[in-house]
């Protein structure tokens, strides 16, 4: 167990730090979005998982608004809170979320 959570550790401690991980690991830092890749779907596309205040104040208002573009309520043991979009271009899905986020301020 202590060899485990040696090998754990310091991914724990440059998640908290910011830093960006290397090339290849689940998780895809953008400029304001982290995106945490999971398990394809039925047909090998690939998902990726947003947290809800990334969206939106509240989970239920987050769930509202990331169906209108796609995302569907992840409920899962990893990764609570979470809103999976599936997507072949995370840019694009990080700037729909931008002007979801954008149209949402506007209408306040």
């Amino acid at each position: 167990m202590g060899a485990l959570l040696r090998l754990y550790k310091p991914l724990a401690l440059r998640l908290r730090r910011g830093i960006r991980l290397q090339k290849g690991s689940n998780f895809h830092q953008n400029t304001k979005q982290m995106f945490t890749r999971i398990n394809n779907d039925i047909n090998g596309n690939p998902r990726y998982v947003v947290h809800f205040l990334q969206i939106a104040e509240s989970y239920e208002r987050a769930l509202f608004l990331g169906r209108k573009i796609g995302g569907r309520k992840f409920h899962n043991k990893q990764y609570g809170g979470g809103i999976a979009f599936q997507s072949y271009n995370i840019e694009a899905l990080e700037q729909r979320i931008k002007d979801l986020r954008q149209s949402e301020y506007l209408a306040s």
